[in-house]
Parts: C-alpha cells; structure tokens; sequence
C-alpha cells in the first residue's frame, strides 16, 4: 500500500541501479516460485536456500521493497521494509531451521 501511498516519489526518479537492481531481485523472487512450483510444491522447496542465501524466498521480496524505497526516496516504505525485514526474515528463519531438522 505504501508504493501506491508514495506514487509521487516515482514519478520524479530516473532508472539508475537501484530501480535494476529492485528488477533483479523481483525476476530472483519469481524463478523462486517457479522452482517451488517445479520442484512438486513441497513445504521444505519454499525454504530451501539458493547457492549461500538461505531463505531467499523472504530475502529477495525485502531486498526489491529495500530498493524500491531507496530509488523513490522514501522514508515510510524504508520504515517499513525494516519491519517487514524483521519479522519476515525471522520466521521464515524459523521455518528454514524446522525443515532443516526434518
């Protein structure tokens, strides 16, 4: 709600390396669902790490609103991006560790 709340912001911006690398982690998040959905949609396939990033699936969506708030300069979605970072991150941190166990 917060990118239509701030919409004025990215109206002004120019495409610079935070909006390609906003894209990279979008198209990263999506081949993620792709391989859950390849791989049988199994629970632990939503958790499992890519290369040395464990829970990318929560990684990247925070990385691409990271950016998206850098390149339209912000502040309210950077605010929330943290929260969304902590408590996102944590528990599917959680979750990684439980399917790790199993």
């Amino acid at each position: 709600m917060l990118l239509v709340i701030s919409e004025t912001n990215f109206e002004e911006t120019n495409i610079n390396i935070w909006f390609f690398l906003m894209i990279a982690c979008i198209s990263f998040y999506y081949f993620l669902w792709i391989r859950y959905f390849v791989q049988g949609r199994t629970y632990s396939t939503a958790y499992k790490s890519l290369g040395f990033i464990p829970v990318p699936m929560a990684i990247f969506p925070v990385l691409a609103f990271g950016f998206a708030a850098i390149w339209g300069k912000s502040i309210w979605l950077g605010i929330s991006v943290i929260i969304l970072a902590f408590g996102h991150i944590t528990n599917s941190w959680i979750i990684y560790q439980y399917t790790k166990q199993n």
